[in-house]
């Protein structure tokens, strides 16, 4: 894709320019890359720039997913996700400001159409409890090769669980109260 203006800032948020096809509904979106018509939008927040730089060029080399904007902090993803309605929203679980977690869960409550998807270097099946109760739709290991993420996008957009870390069956019966 071609880069806009927006796009260059030091690590702020940033918008790249919009589409013209709007959202798609959820039933509507298949695992395998779609037709360049038919685009899932997405937004990105770490903390670091080359891990942002790498999650956009991820996404952004499969011909269905555009990358809407950047973000570096838990607030300015919440800001963001606010303005520009994304499909799905991939955000690092640690980051200033406001946490991953934080974000994910005011993300959930107020825009509870956009499927969120969270960055982590932690293998804690804590963290994919607190997940669930956040309202995560997946967790995305940083040391997984690059082709997941795409994958786990579209999972979270069609409504699949990207939750991929065991949990024991006692542990899910409390998850609800």
């Amino acid at each position: 894709m071609q880069s806009s203006p927006e796009r260059a800032t030091g690590g702020m948020a940033t918008t790249g320019h919009g589409h013209s096809s709007g959202h798609l509904p959820r039933s509507a979106v298949p695992l395998e890359p779609m037709t360049s018509t038919e685009m899932i939008t997405v937004i990105i927040a770490d903390d670091h720039p080359l891990v942002r730089f790498a999650v956009r060029q991820s996404l952004e080399a499969e011909n269905d997913i555009e990358v809407l904007g950047e973000a570096r902090t838990g607030k300015e993803i919440v800001d963001l996700a606010h303005d520009l309605r994304p499909d799905a929203v991939v955000l690092d679980y640690r980051m200033p400001v406001m946490d991953g977690m934080s974000a994910a869960r005011i993300i959930a409550q107020e825009l509870p159409g956009v499927s969120i998807l969270m960055l982590t270097a932690e293998e804690d099946p804590v963290l994919v409890e607190e997940a669930i109760r956040a309202g995560i739709h997946g967790l995305v290991q940083k040391s997984d090769r690059a082709d997941v993420l795409p994958h786990r996008v579209r999972e979270a957009v069609v409504g699949r669980s990207g939750l991929r870390v065991t949990v024991e069956p006692e542990r899910i019966r409390h998850l609800g109260g």
